[in-house]
């Protein structure tokens, strides 16, 4: 979706017509129904004349025509209800969007293969990482049906941005030169997280850790949620295999849709984009945008963000921790 389109459909738009001209003259009819939602937001509205359309804040307003694409855009790669409507807030606006994904999504026959994780065992507040990149957690996803190949997943514990590589088999020698490519666009990281299967149960990973200079931490055995930053990454994944096979569709070519999509979603902890923690800029997306909004004190306001959601986790987890051991 183009602004052009946008912008043609916007001058072919009645409703968009008569907010642009209540915009112009400072004047709107409180009695017109279509002009309601735009009213109660005026404020945020603008007019960009050399773009031809209307802004909110900094989000393009679809016209009617395109809302419904638009929705479908920022579905790509069956992100759930709550990931989908944060990552069209970062870029668009209409009225009644977030009812629209939620009804898109609840319909979305691909999305009902989804499944429920397991309450933990316990848990314990990590410390949270300063910079990108210094910090990542690794494992494995699979075998994927029908081809038996794994998917070697290596994610930033800072930014909680993910890479993910197509192996054959989790065993050293296919491993380490995918890993060697994941550092060679970020650098190498100071710390890595890891279980204790294969290949990090192995003399040929370990000394690959020390070549590099990496501090190795192996997680409690049995105990997955010990590397949950990845643990939680492995359910959509999941959801997107399945949801590939739902509809026939590539899995490998789905799977870098999704990516691209779960990187410019804000993180539901930090409410920044994985992008622009590591980066430190957005990345251009399917869904339409006329502008990037400057990163300011991101790092800061993920930080906080995070680290109040960990005090809230665990208050959470710990009381309800002691409740099932009553009933237990």
């Amino acid at each position: 979706m183009t602004l052009d389109k946008i912008e043609k459909a916007t001058h072919n738009d009645p409703v968009l017509q008569k907010v642009k001209k209540c915009l112009k003259e400072g004047k709107w009819d409180e009695n017109d129904p279509d002009l309601k939602p735009f009213r109660l937001c005026a404020d945020e509205l603008t007019y960009n004349a050399s773009a031809g359309i209307l802004l909110k804040n900094t989000r393009l307003v679809i016209p009617t025509t395109l809302q419904e694409r638009a929705t479908k855009l920022g579905h790509i790669g069956h992100q759930g209800i709550e990931k989908t409507k944060s990552l069209l807030r970062e870029k668009i606006w209409y009225p009644n969007m977030d009812k629209r994904v939620k009804e898109m999504v609840d319909k979305c026959i691909p999305c009902q293969s989804v499944g429920h994780g397991n309450n933990p065992g316990s848990m314990k507040i990590t410390p949270t990482e300063d910079k990108p990149w210094t910090s990542v957690a690794i494992d494995f996803y699979g075998p994927v049906p029908r081809t038996g190949q794994y998917l070697l997943v290596v994610i930033d514990t800072y930014s909680k941005f993910p890479e993910v590589e197509i192996v054959n088999s989790t065993e050293a020698k296919p491993c380490i030169p995918k890993l060697d490519t994941i550092f060679a666009r970020y650098g190498i990281p100071s710390k890595i997280k890891t279980d204790n299967g294969p290949p990090f149960n192995g003399k040929e990973f370990e000394t690959y850790a020390k070549t590099l200079g990496i501090e190795w931490k192996t997680i409690t055995p049995l105990w997955p949620q010990g590397n949950a930053v990845v643990e939680r990454f492995m359910k959509p994944i999941g959801k997107l295999l399945k949801t590939a096979e739902i509809e026939g569709k590539n899995w490998k070519q789905e799977l870098q849709r999704f990516l691209l999509q779960y990187r410019s979603t804000p993180h539901q902890t930090t409410k920044v984009a994985l992008c622009e923690l590591l980066f430190n800029r957005k990345i251009r997306g399917y869904s339409p945008e006329l502008t990037r909004k400057k990163v300011v004190n991101r790092h800061k306001r993920a930080k906080q963000n995070l680290e109040q959601k960990k005090g809230e986790n665990k208050e959470y987890y710990d009381r309800n921790k002691r409740s099932w051991d009553q009933k237990g």
